[in-house]
């Protein structure tokens, strides 16, 4: 029997998107997934320099545009934000906490030299990678201005649904793919998307770096950026570049992207891809445009399963 339907929204800078899974026999099966072009003037309520931003009735009617056809009465969603509305930062440390409030002061702390607001006005949250034992322990922290939290909390009750998870459009992706990296090497994720790069690099399954910022939607110069990651990258990992590179991309000519990379690594070079068209096809309903956009919608809905 199937299981309670689990929402991932993803907020992308002209669409909302939205899928749904659910337990089956064991596993996890998107069943739904669906996409709501929004305009640019909608979102500018998340712009905090902007202060004649419009009202949030608009992204409240195009939430339930989104949610509402396939919900199937759920009201708990996982939200997954782009990566340029906050920062990602790992911390080093040398004992646990004895709650999640504890941890956030402790942060808080460590970071206050790197918030870029006042603490107050900074929601922090965070996921523990490796726990402290022999040696120190890894936590890797998500900052993101409070007012774009509340607005959007705002935005997601007024329309009937209720956030149990925000994370980052990077993140979700990864979880999207978790299954299909090797983890049993070190290995680099470039996620090209919404003329915005994300780099990561994993060494013995942690997350050793991680970069993110907007990009030119011009092939030299998406080179150039993703060349200039991996020599920030490379002063910590000197040996970066003898691990895999696995791309995903929503670029048309993403084998030819791919193409171009490879020669930066010496290891095996892996184009992503969701699949999904091929997936939809069997009979599934659907609604608007499937392509590689879909990944941290779906990866979203994946968090919300661990949440609860």
């Amino acid at each position: 029997m199937m299981g309670r339907a689990n929402l991932g929204v993803d907020f992308g800078p002209a669409a909302l998107r939205a899928a749904v899974v659910k337990k089956k026999r064991g596993g996890l099966v998107t069943e739904r997934c669906r996409v709501v072009p929004v305009s640019a003037d909608v979102l500018r309520i998340f712009d905090i320099s902007d202060t004649a931003s419009p009202p949030q009735e608009k992204l409240v009617d195009k939430l339930r545009e989104l949610l509402d056809p396939i919900a199937e009465g759920e009201e708990r969603i996982s939200l997954s934000l782009p990566d340029i509305w906050g920062r990602l930062h790992l911390v080093e440390v040398k004992s646990g906490f004895k709650n999640k409030e504890e941890g956030r002061d402790f942060l808080r702390w460590r970071l206050k030299a790197m918030l870029p607001f006042a603490p107050e006005d900074i929601h922090l949250d965070f996921q523990v990678l490796k726990k402290p034992s022999a040696g120190a322990g890894l936590v890797l922290v998500s900052l993101i201005p409070r007012q774009v939290v509340e607005t959007i909390s705002d935005v997601c009750e007024s329309a009937g649904y209720f956030p149990v998870v925000i994370d980052f459009h990077g993140l979700n992706c990864l979880n999207y793919y978790y299954s299909r990296l090797d983890w049993e090497e070190n290995l680099s994720l470039i996620i090209v998307e919404d003329e915005n790069l994300s780099f990561f690099y994993f060494r013995d399954g942690l997350l050793g770096y991680h970069r993110s910022h907007r990009i030119s939607p011009k092939r030299d110069r998406i080179f150039d950026d993703i060349r200039l990651s991996i020599i920030d990258c490379e002063k910590r990992f000197p040996s970066l570049r003898r691990g895999a590179v696995y791309l995903h991309t929503d670029d048309k000519d993403g084998p030819a992207l791919l193409e171009g990379i490879k020669p930066l690594f010496s290891g095996r070079g892996i184009l992503l891809k969701t699949d999904l068209e091929e997936f939809f096809q069997t009979g599934n309903a659907a609604v608007g445009s499937l392509s590689q956009n879909q990944a941290a919608a779906i990866g979203a809905a994946f968090r919300l399963l661990r949440a609860v």
